[in-house]
């Protein structure tokens, strides 16, 4: 019999992160690697790019600007999710546009945040779109941190 919990830590949550601009999709990977050390995260700079890491990793989260070269990342999320439909959406924008934020979530984005806002909105979106296990052992983890 196969002990449940410890299947639990084995698995990984992955969380791929798209953005075309390397300082931005370096520094958010660093910080977030920080606070989630229990999830693996992936990069892409383009659209393309993360269509085929998405089928090879099918991630839990994908985290997706909307301006990226050659293909957007609309319709890069709406292939994702014709790939893993149970992948969750994230926009990371500076368009506030309201035209872009309906077109995301008829492509099936569950949550669309502005950049302006991401250092107080990502990390509180991120924890309830985790599994609750995942989010009871990082809760754990920042009290031992402090």
């Amino acid at each position: 019999m196969t002990d449940q919990s410890n299947s639990y830590r084995d698995e990984k949550i992955t969380i791929l992160i798209v953005e075309d601009h390397n300082a931005l999709r370096s520094t958010l990977s660093d910080w977030l690697q920080s606070i989630f050390n229990a999830c693996t995260f992936l990069v892409s700079g383009s659209g393309e790019e993360a269509l085929t890491m998405a089928a090879t990793y099918r991630p839990n989260i994908v985290l997706m600007d909307i301006q990226l070269p050659r293909m957007n990342g609309i319709e890069t999320i709406r292939r994702i999710k014709d790939i893993c439909p149970e992948t969750k959406a994230v926009i990371l924008s500076v368009y506030n546009y309201p035209a872009y934020r309906q077109e995301a979530a008829a492509a099936g984005v569950c949550t669309y945040i502005n950049k302006h806002n991401m250092h107080m909105e990502l990390i509180p979106t991120l924890i309830d779109l985790l599994p609750a296990r995942f989010v009871a052992e990082l809760k754990l983890d920042l009290l031992n941190s402090q």
